[in-house]
């Protein structure tokens, strides 16, 4: 059967932010939707610095809350059959515990969480059937096994040690990250410290599990209470496929190089996947084992197999023909730019996580260089090694003279510009501002990203709100015969025109609407059309208004009506993360700072990153 196991931290903290209640009405509003498979059952369990476990059979008035304060050596209470129960018999006392949960706990002053040790737990309860486990956690794991230290240093942020930072620091969570995938056991982690949490290290749960982790750092729920409530509905609610496995074979003379995403690695070629969803992404890079295919085509297969909500054991089978080529225009013509940034992106993470954010700049640039110099010169002496990194070690100008530059194709006329804008990107970016769990969240949460999704998320998109046309958020209806015509959601909303990532294109009197396919952002100019920011917010100025609270109006007239059709448009295309509407007024010093980092055209103050496009785009054709 389903299995959904709700392991919630109720320390202090989770409790004065917001947290437990929130997370309480969302689950209850999901119950609905698990309940629909007659076989799910469901469990919970809370810890702070002693472990809670709860009594659910069917029969009770309420739960029983069963204790267990020695975390040294846990007990599992002898009820184990009632700490899983089927969630249609027992619907009831399961709403029962989740209305009274936030005031059991409401005046706790235990603020030591024991990670570990509940893990250890949920562990026990769950083996025999495996399933899904939600961990809530709202500060750094400090009791028991599993404890983890601070080890955020300013001295090392920015250098060519970072990477150690952010590479995972207790084997305990890698260790039983493998131990749950044998289980069968997928882990959902959701993070909410305001201080350091080792995103890097508990992660790991996530990573080795098929699992998803949600981060919200300074949790406020006044802030985040929306993202978070919609990001668990969403996780609980989508298609799941439980006890997956997959296995990816190509055409002899091929291999697997490697896979990215969430996985553990069963054997050579077989993913582990005790949980596989709709929102699931797997990359791989293919290599050669001979140097010449002689095929005249390829085929590469992927095969999930898991079992249905629904208890059905299904097979589930993709098979790809590839046409194999000698002549590389042909191949250029075919090429998708959009795919080989995702994977670029990827390879990127991999050697930061291994060798630093350095030398992950480095071999971006490398190799832009590489293939727009093999594209021009017909794949002569590659420049990597002698084009140097920009802003750094100079480059090396010039082409072989017995060489005839060609045009590069159309198909490559936009890997300069995504290029650039990854090593300015969060994942990569040099300087010493970026914190060390935002760093490791988002190179997590790019490991896992579609095609689709790097490409906003590399390159944000910027739409021109203040003179936006009249068509601009209404239903397109014949948007595929119009290639200039951009649109989002369901209706096809039409979406304003965009401007490139640049300071320039920021004036005073207008607003741009910012999205990075994880938030948005919206920069009002100081001397924006007060008619727009009445439309927009309700009020004539924003003059000494506190921008974190104020409300955009979603039907004041038609200018709001469209524009909040925008927004929803957009975040109907990200269903698995909910994107924060950030406010932003023109001379807001931090707030426009972190609004700068997305203006990925302009000059960037790390070494690499010290050229805007147009420098950038000669660079890299010299």
């Amino acid at each position: 059967p389903p299995v959904y196991f709700f392991v919630i931290d109720v320390s202090a903290i989770s409790v004065s932010n917001g947290m437990l209640q929130t997370a309480c009405d969302a689950i209850k509003l999901s119950l609905d939707n698990i309940q629909q498979y007659p076989r799910a059952q469901v469990g919970f369990i809370t810890f702070d610095n002693s472990i809670h476990f709860y009594n659910l059979k069917s029969n009770l008035s309420a739960p029983q809350m069963l204790v267990v304060s020695d975390i040294s050596e846990i007990i599992v209470p002898h009820v184990t059959d009632d700490l899983l129960v089927p969630l249609e018999d027992s619907r009831a006392v399961i709403d029962t515990l989740l209305d009274s949960l936030p005031t059991m706990f409401n005046k706790s002053q235990i603020t030591a969480t024991c990670t570990g040790p509940v893990i250890q737990a949920a562990k026990r309860v769950m083996n025999h059937l495996g399933g899904k486990l939600l961990l809530f956690q709202s500060s750094l794991p400090s009791f028991g096994e599993g404890a983890l230290k601070q080890r955020e240093n300013p001295r090392l942020m920015g250098t060519d040690k970072e990477h150690i930072l952010i590479s995972p620091e207790n084997k305990w969570y890698h260790d039983n990250g493998v131990d749950c995938s044998r289980l069968q056991i997928s882990v959902d982690t959701f993070l909410f410290s305001g201080q350091y949490t080792d995103v890097a290290t508990i992660s790991q749960l996530s990573k080795l599990t098929g699992g998803t982790c949600y981060y919200y750092p300074a949790y406020n729920t006044q802030r985040d209470g929306q993202k978070f409530h919609k990001e668990l509905v969403h996780t609980l609610t989508r298609p799941t496929g439980f006890e997956s496995v997959m296995r990816v074979r190509a055409t002899r003379g091929l291999r697997i190089a490697n896979f990215y995403g969430n996985h553990y690695m069963r054997g050579q070629d077989l993913l582990a996947l005790p949980n596989c969803t709709s929102d699931s992404c797997f990359s791989i890079d293919l290599g050669y084992d001979e140097p010449t295919l002689t095929a005249t085509a390829i085929t590469v297969q992927a095969a999930l197999l898991y079992t249905s909500s629904a208890g059905e054991r299904r097979i589930r089978v993709h098979t790809m023909l590839i046409p194999v080529t000698q002549s590389i225009p042909e191949m250029l013509d075919s090429l998708d730019i959009d795919v080989a940034v995702n994977i670029m992106s990827k390879q990127a993470i991999d050697i930061a996580q291994k060798s630093g954010m350095e030398n992950a700049r480095k071999r971006v640039h490398e190799n832009t260089c590489d293939i727009l110099r093999a594209c021009k010169y017909g794949g002569g002496s590659g420049i990597g090694g002698a084009g140097g990194y920009p802003g750094q070690y100079g480059m090396v100008a010039g082409a072989p003279q017995q060489q005839q530059a060609v045009e590069v194709p159309q198909t490559l006329s936009f890997l300069p510009l995504y290029s650039m804008s990854l090593i300015k990107n969060v994942v990569l970016r040099g300087g010493n501002d970026i914190r060390l769990d935002e760093r490791a969240f988002f190179q997590m949460l790019v490991q896992n990203m579609t095609v689709e999704q790097t490409i906003v998320f590399i390159y944000p998109r910027m739409f021109s709100i203040h003179d936006m046309d009249d068509l601009s958020g209404r239903p397109c209806d014949n948007a595929d015969e119009h290639d200039d015509v951009k649109v989002a959601g369901p209706y096809n909303t039409r979406l304003p025109s965009t401007s490139n990532l640049t300071s320039e294109n920021l004036t005073s009197e207008g607003i741009f609407l910012l999205e990075t396919g994880s938030d948005l952002f919206l920069w009002i100019g100081a001397k924006s059309n007060p008619l727009i920011i009445s439309s927009l917010f309700g009020v004539q100025t924003l003059q000494g208004v506190d921008m974190s609270t104020l409300e955009l109006s979603t039907d004041n007239d038609d200018f709001s009506s469209r524009f909040y059709a925008i927004i929803t448009a957009l975040r109907s295309e990200r269903p698995d993360r909910h994107m924060l509407l950030h406010k932003i007024r023109e001379g807001d010093g931090y707030a426009e700072a972190f609004f700068g980092r997305f203006l990925v055209e302009d000059r960037a103050n790390f070494p690499g990153g010290t050229h805007t496009y147009e420098e950038y785009h000669r660079l890299v054709n010299a």
